[in-house]
């Protein structure tokens, strides 16, 4: 590959090297390389004819599969950039972002038409189907430039507003000439799809196999873990890009994980959260010759941009995993409170190189404030606290701010707490996670509310919620204080906050409680 090329190019080549072979497959039709270029082709006439023209936006509300794979390979053939959102986003968030990227067309899963239509409202729309391949016109079709934006993906945001990262095609081929090295797709592969289309994982599960002539698989949105390892036997998959949560949840309790007949798969990537030590034994231990990427990377910067392989060999090198090191082309610093931290091997991680992101889509100030300029580079602040060993291995340690990875998810807490505050009920609002017994971690919020409000009032103020943010962001458990503890700077002590929050939910077993002179109680 070479940086001048984009995906459509490189798709294009797919297609005339493999055009008989499967390209994906799920439980009821199969294309071969050249059948999804053709069907795609089609789809992008059809865009074209409604409208359609280079550097706009798309908007695709699926959650996988072939149907939804054949739109975004038509926008990005349209020369357009595709804007996945997830189908069950609340209707007015949905609205909103809708009106902030102004899509040219809405395309839409039939399945989910129903559920969107209030948030869709007047923009044009059609429905996300495998159309008639012989409507292919390719000579239609504008020229892309490796420059053009290919998606838009929105992340959480701090100011109580998700934010939409801008990737160009030169950083996603960027990060298939970074990755490919560590995951090693070829045209033997048969990799199984993990994460919808609104994820940016779905790039090295979907588009980066197809780059290299494997074959993809798709499941329904909604599986038991048990049914994706039968998916991984059926069909002898070899790659598969599990967030560390479902990893978790393929081998554990009621999978019979310790029978399966795993052994045709030769590579796990992982990543979003850190992966648990015993996880990755179980895995290692069930699957010989397997090897494990723990991959790193924000959205900013095209999936991930580093990475550490785990194998039987090195397991016991660690005593916690590291997230490795920059893949080829991609430029790491640590910078402190005076900029770059020379000589010391902590601090904040910023990156550079062709996979850092355009920017925020409409929202200049905010790029600006993540990018930094440095000795000719745009380096991206990703606001991780990491450190490096002395073989150059990087690990991460925190972060600067309120944001957390949840369940695979990458939200900010400040959004939350954003979220919160819009009920006139709420003085002040913490968002946290904590874990309880299971180990297994749990999003709560702390509230001081006017009035010394109910339990109705509070069940009443999350619910509404739902309407603001999505269903994984809204908080399980919930604790009205009368005060916040302090910490001597008179700021709230959050660590003290949650501790109580933790100590309601764990000990006393309960949803909602109240927080009175530190004593916790159910709430009334």
């Amino acid at each position: 590959m070479v940086r001048s090329e984009t995906v459509n190019s490189i798709l294009k080549i797919s297609a005339r090297r493999w055009a008989t072979k499967i390209a994906v497959a799920d439980d009821t039709q199969q294309l071969s390389y050249n059948q999804l270029d053709e069907c795609s082709t089609a789809m992008a006439c059809r865009l074209l004819a409604h409208g359609v023209r280079q550097g706009d936006r798309v908007a695709i509300l699926d959650d996988r599969g072939i149907d939804g794979l054949i739109g975004l390979l038509a926008v990005l053939k349209t020369a357009g950039a595709y804007v996945p959102f997830d189908p069950r986003t609340p209707t007015l968030r949905l609205s909103r972002l809708l009106a902030e990227i102004k899509p040219s067309i809405v395309m839409i899963a039939s399945r989910h038409t129903e559920r969107v239509k209030a948030a869709v409202g007047e923009w044009q729309s059609v429905t996300l189907e495998t159309i008639d391949p012989s409507k292919a016109r390719e000579s239609s079709l504008p020229m892309c430039d490796a420059s053009d934006v290919a998606y838009c993906m929105y992340t959480s945001g701090s100011t109580g507003e998700p934010r939409g990262v801008e990737i160009e095609h030169r950083s996603i081929i960027a990060f298939f000439e970074g990755f490919n090295p560590h995951f090693h797709l070829t045209s033997e592969a048969r990799c199984l799809n993990t994460s919808p289309y609104y994820f940016d994982v779905s790039v090295a599960d979907v588009l980066m196999p197809l780059a290299y002539g494997a074959t993809v698989y798709f499941l329904p949105n909604v599986l038991p873990p048990g049914r994706v390892l039968d998916a991984i036997e059926k069909h002898r998959i070899t790659h598969i890009c599990p967030p560390a949560p479902l990893l978790t949840l393929l081998c554990g309790p009621g999978t019979a994980f310790e029978r399966r007949a795993l052994h045709s798969l030769r590579y796990i990537m992982t990543g979003a959260e850190v992966v648990s030590r015993e996880v990755v034994r179980k895995w290692l231990s069930r699957v010989p010759g397997l090897r494990i990427v723990n991959a790193y990377g924000p959205t900013e910067a095209a999936c991930a941009c580093f990475c550490q392989e785990i194998t039987s060999e090195n397991y016991h090198d660690f005593s916690d995993f590291p997230i490795g090191r920059p893949f080829n082309g991609v430029h790491p610093i640590l910078l402190n409170e005076n900029g770059i931290a020379q000589g010391r091997r902590r601090g904040e991680l910023a990156v550079a190189g062709a996979q850092v992101m355009r920017g925020y889509y409409q929202h200049s100030a905010e790029t600006t404030g993540r990018i930094l300029l440095q000795e000719g580079r745009r380096y991206y602040r990703t606001g991780d606290i990491c450190e490096v060993d002395a073989f150059g291995r990087y690990y991460f340690r925190g972060r600067v701010d309120n944001e957390v990875k949840f369940k695979g998810y990458r939200v900010n807490l400040d959004e939350i707490c954003v979220a919160l505050k819009r009920d006139v009920r709420v003085l002040q609002a913490v968002a946290g996670v904590v874990k309880l017994h299971s180990d297994q971690p749990v999003l709560c919020a702390a509230l001081i509310l006017r009035d010394r409000a109910g339990l109705s009032a509070a069940q009443q103020i999350l619910t509404a919620l739902r309407h603001w943010i999505p269903a994984y962001m809204v908080p399980e458990y919930a604790v009205v204080f009368d005060a916040f503890p302090q910490l001597p700077s008179g700021k709230t002590d959050t660590k003290a906050a949650f501790d109580l929050v933790s100590r309601a939910a764990a000990e006393l077993g309960i949803t909602w409680a109240r927080v009175s002179a530190g004593t916790v109680e159910p709430l009334a």
